[in-house]
């Protein structure tokens, strides 16, 4: 940098270094962000997640489980809603799975 500051005050000129390449590992953040949201939503290409496959013949009830997991706190709560499972919103998302098998005690009388 010294060298620049001698080199202008002599009057000499200065040659600008050449601009770096552009990067090509750029991504479209709104296409990213879209893609992301829809994947939340449940309507886009959404990873299948990886684990033990699906064993056949499993009961109802354990199929019921095995959707639910899949499902956010906020459809647990919907679904909670629609079934009218009482102090679902002081319920956590395992606590609203529980209920919505069955399995929980805080469900509403009908």
């Amino acid at each position: 940098m010294a060298q620049l500051v001698e080199a202008k005050q002599q009057g000499q000129s200065i040659d600008r270094a050449e601009s770096p390449a552009d990067p090509t590992n750029v991504i479209n953040l709104m296409d990213a962000l879209q893609e992301s949201v829809d994947r939340a939503k449940g309507r886009g290409r959404a990873r299948k997640k990886k684990g033990a496959p699906k064993k056949k013949g499993a009961s109802k009830k354990g199929e019921a489980r095995e959707r639910l997991e899949d499902l956010t706190k906020d459809q647990l709560y919907r679904r909670a809603s629609d079934a009218g499972v009482s102090g679902r919103s002081s319920m956590n998302r395992e606590e609203l799975i529980k209920a919505l098998t069955g399995r929980g005690s805080r469900r509403a009388a009908s």
